[in-house]
């Protein structure tokens, strides 16, 4: 068991062996298993905070009560496959800048940070109250995870998740309220300017993301080439990063739209089928949908079958091990179980290290989410031969 101190975070660092040993690359890459983490780039809040909010009537920042290394960290030293990334539009910059709810715990409202005075995407978990975060801004993130890609060429596929958040404790309180801002929508433009921001930061290197027309192979949608074709193997995925798209589903639609972000009269045809051609980005869409080929289905308790039909037929299913703070308290592995049985792809945690306080606190196990071996990829149970 090859085990490395981590400094900062007093935790057990598990690095990844053995998968190749049992099986050759020409596997396709549905037939394996991997972790990845939940809101990869958040702090968590200071634990002064968190103590301050016990008093409060409801328990908002309970929820929020956990920490995550920094992007490098958990890709490099940790061998997660895969984070979940949170952003929100800004064209002009400075629309998040200050920190509102500070005025509950007596904190500075100002950020005094200069990335979020320029315009572009930005990254929190939300806005304004659950702040405290790795990186923040979107083309930060994506520097990142290329660097670890160049250092690490031959590294296993990344699977990245992109949430696009349109609420903000502006759009909840009432107006002016505290004076927090609202999240603004994801228009057609703010959709391109996430592909734009994508292509501008890998520029010469845009061969390493594995855009859904990389899957197509000709066919009008990516289902047809799911179900008759499968996907790739592992060979031919080394190196390769993915992004896939999360949101609310009128959002969702206008990213899959055919009709150009220009508008009608740009001299592009409107198709009545929504379509991945030409994106960035996968994104999570139903079993239904032509352009399926990554499918999220949280809770593998309730949704076992489910899931493993999805897996069985080819897709690639994203689901949950654990809801932050129930495991790490409980220890209860339940939920990790399942998404193991359940042939789920990707498995996203919040605890792919246990909690820092485990060692020192009777409320907090060593919950911790990794397969046997210390690894953080596998045989998929349900697909492998």
């Amino acid at each position: 068991m090859m085990k490395l101190l981590c400094v900062l975070f007093g935790c057990v660092v598990f690095s990844i062996v053995g998968y190749n040993q049992a099986a050759k690359d020409t596997t396709p890459i549905n037939k394996f298993q991997w972790i990845i983490s939940h809101n990869s780039c958040r702090v968590g809040p200071l634990p002064k905070y968190v103590k301050k909010a016990q008093h409060w009537p409801f328990k908002v920042l309970d929820q929020w009560d956990y920490y995550h290394a920094d992007l490098t960290t958990q890709l490099d030293s940790f061998q997660l496959k895969g984070l979940e990334i949170d952003i929100y539009h800004d064209p002009k910059g400075g629309r998040y800048y200050k920190r509102k709810t500070n005025f509950f715990f007596g904190g500075k409202k100002k950020s005094y940070v200069k990335e979020l005075q320029e315009p572009g995407l930005k990254v929190h978990h939300m806005t304004g109250v659950d702040y405290r975060t790795h990186n923040y801004t979107f083309k930060s993130v994506l520097k990142e995870i290329l660097e670890y890609s160049n250092n690490n060429p031959n590294h296993f596929p990344l699977f990245i998740m992109v949430e696009l958040k349109e609420k903000a404790p502006g759009n909840v309180f009432p107006a002016n309220l505290f004076g927090h801002k609202k999240a603004l929508k994801f228009d057609k433009e703010a959709l391109l300017g996430i592909d734009e921001e994508i292509k501008e930061v890998f520029k010469d290197d845009l061969d390493k993301v594995y855009i859904p027309d990389s899957l197509r192979l000709g066919d009008e949608y990516l289902k047809e080439t799911i179900l008759k074709d499968g996907w790739p193997t592992l060979n031919q995925m080394r190196g390769k990063i993915l992004f896939i798209g999360h949101a609310k589903e009128k959002t969702k639609e206008r990213y899959l739209d055919k009709e150009s972000h220009r508008g009608k009269n740009a001299g592009w045809n409107y198709s009545p089928v929504p379509s991945l051609k030409n994106r960035m980005m996968f994104f999570y869409l139903d079993e239904e949908h032509p352009e399926a080929a990554i499918i999220q289905v949280d809770d593998p308790i309730v949704n076992q079958e489910k899931i493993k039909e999805l897996v069985k037929k080819g897709f690639i299913v994203r689901t949950r091990s654990d809801t932050p703070v129930h495991e790490a308290k409980t220890g209860d592995y339940t939920k990790f179980n399942k998404a193991k049985t359940s042939g789920a792809q990707i498995i996203s945690t919040d605890y792919y290290k246990p909690d820092y306080r485990a060692k020192t606190s009777k409320d907090w196990s060593d919950f911790t989410v990794i397969f046997k071996g210390d690894t953080t990829v596998r045989l998929n149970p349900i697909t492998h031969d």
